[in-house]
């Protein structure tokens, strides 16, 4: 019959209702104390119990209160560790973004101490290369240091100036491929407090998740010191465009290959390859169709494409290939002109850019820019000319053609022409009277004013005549074609006016110059000779 109320406010437990002394006694032995606060001795490490009992007064003369009795209760405080309230939401990192704030709305409170000593903030599964966690906010009293995924906050201070502080760590990756081993970072918080009450420091503890998403990186490629090299048609010998061991490639990310690299050559010329290995490219040729090279001891397998406009020629290369691959086939891109003109129309350079290279990952591609120049040295090649001379029975007059089956006229380069015919006349013995017939042009055997105007002829710009001894020497200059020389010594007569001494006059066609190299390459021609008899 014994009821117990307890009285939270004043600390006070009644027991009340009509019962023995015996059972009084044992409901008083049963009496327990416990505390529910979270700091039990935040006033006193001790509570003093005051026990008093109330009789029914059963004999009428009114009810009696006994003494007071005094029991000490000693409390051993046990340290509640702090508690950290985390968001339950992954926050996203991006490659090359700013860095992120793990968790700005972080909750901390400690029942039992207002001061924290200590946190970490730790990447404790999927830490990679690169990453980096800061106090983006410099928080009074608390010091930070990181190191190999562990970011350390040391106080004292506050619980209010921790939150803060734990408000602000950010995450952050220099990694060019942070998701390389793991696509998320788990990061685990743990508080120290200051352990105010000395019965121990306690540590609380909390778990973030950092979702990590890749960027894929464009490729690189730059060179060391390039200097331009000379292809001389003299030799024919091949130039490397880029030179050797000048190439660094790299796909940033790890595991990933390269598919695609766009070489511009400016000012192609007729003749002018490229030499890759094994492989000749005529890079003068527009390819319909990618053309499928194996791989050989020096370059990759690839296909390529060529497409010419008037100033460049494009070779767009593809193929799957490592860093490695990428650095033997532009290492080995080697140049060389098989023509007979190279320079033509003043194009003495080339000039080789690599100018994008792209990966298979996303089709990243970037813009390289990449040049080297290579100059052109010209040999200007002799000019060619074979005619056959006749035998002529002169009998006045004048002559019929003085040489036949005139072929093999060239320049051999295509931008030059020829500009010098020169013709050695022996036995001439009325040289007032004994002369020369070409184009509509008479030239007498005698000496002439140096370069004279040939005003009668359409295609002879000048002539000169110089005796020497036996020997004239007729020179013709002009600015011709192949076609143009084939009609003027076809053309080529020789006459008289009124009577000349008999004999042979020998008319030998013996030098032919083109305009090449500024002054001209010169053919001295033999056995190209035609003799005029004149009866006496």
């Amino acid at each position: 019959g014994i009821v117990g109320s307890y009285d939270s406010a004043t600390g006070v437990l009644a027991l009340s209702g009509l019962a023995t002394v015996v059972q009084y006694q044992q409901a008083m032995q049963s009496v327990t104390f416990h505390s529910d606060s979270g700091n039990p001795v935040a006033v006193s490490d001790q509570r003093t119990v005051t026990w008093s009992v109330t009789d029914a007064n059963s004999d009428g003369s009114g009810a009696a209160t006994s003494n007071k009795i005094i029991s000490t209760i000693s409390v051993l405080a046990d340290n509640d560790a702090p508690l950290l309230t985390v968001s339950q939401t992954a926050h996203t990192y991006t490659e090359d973004k700013a860095a992120i704030v793990i968790d700005n709305g972080m909750l901390l409170k400690d029942v039992d101490d207002t001061q924290i000593m200590r946190a970490t903030v730790t990447i404790s599964e999927g830490l990679t290369e690169g990453d980096e966690l800061q106090l983006s906010t410099a928080v009074g009293g608390i010091t930070a240091a990181y190191d190999n995924g562990v970011l350390v906050l040391t106080g004292p201070a506050s619980v209010e100036v921790f939150q803060t502080a734990l408000r602000s760590v950010t995450f952050d990756s220099t990694h060019n491929d942070p998701t390389i081993s793991s696509a998320n970072r788990t990061i685990v918080w743990s508080v120290t407090d200051a352990n105010s009450d000395g019965s121990g420091a306690a540590t609380g503890f909390g778990t973030s998740t950092i979702n990590v998403v890749a960027v894929n990186d464009s490729p690189t490629l730059v060179a060391g010191s390039l200097s331009s090299a000379s292809f001389k048609e003299e030799t024919g010998a091949l130039v490397s465009a880029f030179g050797k061991g000048s190439v660094t490639v790299s796909t940033i990310e790890d595991n990933q290959q390269l598919d695609q690299l766009l070489l511009v050559v400016n000012h192609v010329s007729s003749g002018d390859r490229l030499v890759l290995g094994a492989e000749t490219i005529d890079i003068t040729a527009d390819t319909t169709a990618a053309q499928s090279i194996s791989a050989s001891s020096t370059t990759p397998s690839y296909s390529y494409t060529i497409s010419n406009t008037e100033n460049s020629t494009e070779v767009l290369f593809k193929g799957d290939w490592s860093e490695t691959s990428v650095k033997n086939l532009i290492e080995n891109i080697q140049y060389k002109n098989i023509g007979n003109d190279p320079a033509a129309k003043g194009n003495d350079t080339r000039t080789f850019t690599i100018e994008t290279l792209s990966e298979s990952q996303d089709s990243a591609e970037i813009q390289i820019g990449l040049s080297n120049t290579i100059n052109v040295v010209a040999l200007n090649q002799s000019p060619t000319l074979t005619a056959k001379g006749e035998a002529i029975s002169y009998s006045g007059s004048i002559s019929g053609q003085l040489f036949k089956s005139i072929t093999d006229v060239s320049a051999i380069e295509a931008s030059e022409q020829l500009q010098e015919l020169t013709f050695v006349v022996t036995g001439v013995t009325n040289k007032q009277s004994e002369w020369i017939k070409v184009d509509g042009q008479t030239i007498t055997l005698q000496n002439s004013a140096i370069d004279a105007t040939a005003a009668n002829s359409t295609k002879i710009n000048t002539y000169t005549v110089k005796e020497n001894g036996g020997t004239t020497t007729l020179t013709l200059k002009g600015a011709w074609s192949s076609q143009d020389v084939v009609g003027l010594v076809g053309d080529m007569q020789y006459g008289t006016t009124g009577s000349v001494t008999g004999g042979d006059r020998t008319i030998a066609l013996s030098k032919i110059t083109d305009s090449g190299g500024g002054v001209g390459a010169t053919t001295s021609l033999t056995g190209i000779s035609s003799t005029v008899t004149i009866s006496s």
